[in-house]
């Protein structure tokens, strides 16, 4: 009896609730405001018409709230997030929310992410995971300015656009005007580094929308910053991002759901030539197509899901060596990962995955290959339409010599340079498959640059969770005996260029502009023919989809067709 008397009296403490009203600095109610305990997820509650809450909390003593307005832009007003900590189980709590100023900074220029005097100063764990990112350094990316030289030189006075996503804060003024070639020119001083920075921290903690139009190009048709003026505090401290808890003196923080959604990613990711509408980058697309853009299929994903993963540990999101400033202890899973992995060599072989089946009749050798998009949200690949997938198959035959190719697709023109050499790497004609997205100019000349294109040529790339399947035949005319041949081999390699090889070789380029291969193996297999096996029909494969592969170890044998070689039965 004793112990329930002590529960009874103890439990109200325990849990309790936590009411008041949110108004704004004239005392108006505001209608929507999420409230929950800071760094937690649940529970969230939304004031009502009055702007009312009541919050269940668990806990003794103080606790700490966040109360946040998702930001939108249509709204006449706008508001930061605000943190305020009081006694589990107050009533009444009056709590004030600062509105955004209209009026804009038409001189502001954003501020850059290295410290000192950047957004390092503070956030040091996210500053060092973005200086190993592609998105640090954009603007001066070699390839990128190179690109830009040869463009410029044919088409002068053209932007090219080039700066609307790889220096977006030096063409924020006047989006889609900022030639590359310019950069060189920008005052280092008051913080206009940032625009040699590329994508830094303010080029999107301070883009406050992405509308629908996907097919826009980032700030010239897709997304906007905003910059708003402060008598007191600067406007570098007007902040957007994807949590709704967030308070500091020396930032103004607004909670914008769009920076947890994949749309947010398509202001750069997904966009036409603004002159004649041909599809540029369709990044977004493809996985609005996929079962990754399905909130309903268990794969859902989005973009930041996979390119930004979370944390499995605890820790600040602002701890800064300096030790002024920290932020609140968050859980793990509370902060996303600003390296943005792409296109490394593991996640590219890691995507796409190859099985290989080889069979013979009258006097041919049979290969089937099946590449698969497995594992991408996207198209494999996407991105710039630079990008490229060879395929490539061989076969040798007794004492090695090459077979011949008497069946199945070559290699396109663009897995060659354009020099009428046959060098190592040119690989046009040869037995296999390109994967790609070719645009051409108004001439029919291909492949071009987005800014040139005025239609798309192919696309072969493969879409998100298909599987290509080609098959090609090469002549055993070498030997009227098939059982008296040495082991054939077939040899499957699939490879990836971050470009076009013309283009490489045009450039000079030996590596990408951080020092990597501009191309990655991601497969490279040699299946050992047996050549009774060929004589009797019977496929077998180094990999073998499962459709092919009957007694599920993973390779054709005889086992799989129940059969003996020809060449075994005449033994």
């Amino acid at each position: 009896m004793a112990r329930w008397l002590v529960l009874w009296l103890v439990l109200p403490f325990l849990r309790a609730d936590v009411s008041g009203v949110v108004r704004d600095a004239q005392d108006q109610p505001i209608a929507g405001v999420l409230v929950r305990v800071q760094t937690t997820a649940e529970p969230v509650v939304t004031t009502d018409g009055q702007g009312a809450f009541t919050l269940p909390v668990t806990g003794t003593g103080l606790v700490t709230l966040g109360f946040a307005k998702p930001y939108d832009l249509q709204d006449a007003v706008q508001y930061l997030t605000r943190t305020v900590t009081v006694n589990n189980g107050t009533t009444s709590l009056e709590v004030i929310l600062e509105a955004i100023p209209k009026a804009i900074n038409a001189g502001y220029f954003p501020i850059r992410a290295a410290s000192p005097n950047g957004c390092g100063d503070c956030h040091d764990l996210q500053m060092g995971e973005w200086s190993l990112s592609r998105h640090a350094g954009t603007a001066e990316n070699t390839w990128v300015q190179d690109v830009f030289a040869a463009y410029s030189a044919d088409h002068p006075g053209e932007t090219g656009f080039c700066a609307t996503c790889h220096a977006p804060n030096a063409d924020v003024a006047a989006p889609g005007t900022f030639f590359l070639d310019e950069l060189d020119m920008i005052d280092d001083f008051f913080d206009r580094a940032s625009a040699k920075e590329g994508v830094n921290c303010s080029a999107c903690h301070q883009m406050d929308h992405v509308n629908e139009f996907v097919d826009g190009l980032h700030l010239v048709g897709n997304a906007t910053m905003r910059f708003p003026a402060d008598g007191i505090a600067g406007t570098h401290e007007y902040v957007w991002g994807p949590l709704a808890d967030v308070d500091y003196a020396f930032m103004k923080a607004v909670y914008q759901p769009q920076f947890a959604e994949s749309r947010f990613c398509a202001s750069c990711h997904e966009y036409s030539n603004p002159k004649t509408g041909v599809p540029a980058q369709t990044t977004y697309s493809e996985w609005l197509a996929s079962t990754y853009g399905d909130p309903e299929h268990p794969d859902y994903r989005t973009c930041q899901d996979c390119h930004m993963p979370r944390s499995d540990e605890s820790g600040r999101l602002c701890d800064p060596p300096t030790g002024f400033g920290n932020g609140p202890d968050r859980p793990a899973g509370s902060h996303a990962s600003h390296q943005i992995e792409a296109t490394t060599a593991q996640g590219l072989r890691d995507a796409v995955d190859v099985a290989v089946a080889v069979g013979g009749k009258d006097g041919h050798l049979s290969v089937r290959v099946s590449v698969t998009n497995g594992a991408a949200g996207h198209a494999m690949p996407t991105g710039i339409s630079l990008r490229n997938m060879i395929l490539r198959v061989s076969a040798e035959g007794d004492g090695g010599a090459i077979l011949a190719q008497v069946s199945g697709s070559v290699v396109p023109f663009y897995g060659s340079d354009d020099d009428g050499l046959d060098d190592d790497g040119d690989w046009a004609g040869l037995p296999g498959k390109g994967y790609a997205k070719v645009l051409a100019d108004e001439n029919g000349d291909m492949p071009v640059l987005f800014i040139e294109a005025h239609e798309v040529a192919e696309d072969t790339r493969l879409a998100a969770g298909t599987t290509d399947v080609t098959a090609y035949g090469f002549s055993l005319a070498t030997s009227a005996d098939p059982c008296a041949l040495d082991a054939e081999r077939v040899r499957v390699i699939l490879t990836w260029r971050r470009a076009w090889r013309a283009l490489v070789e045009n450039m000079g380029w030996t590596t990408d502009n951080r020092g990597n291969p501009w191309e990655i193996t991601l497969f490279d297999e040699t299946v050992i023919v047996d050549p009774g096996l060929v004589a009797a029909g019977i496929w077998q494969g180094a990999t073998v989809p499962p459709a092919w592969d009957r007694d599920g170890d993973g390779r054709l044998t005889v086992l799989d067709v129940m059969a003996v070689t020809a060449c075994s039965q005449t033994d």
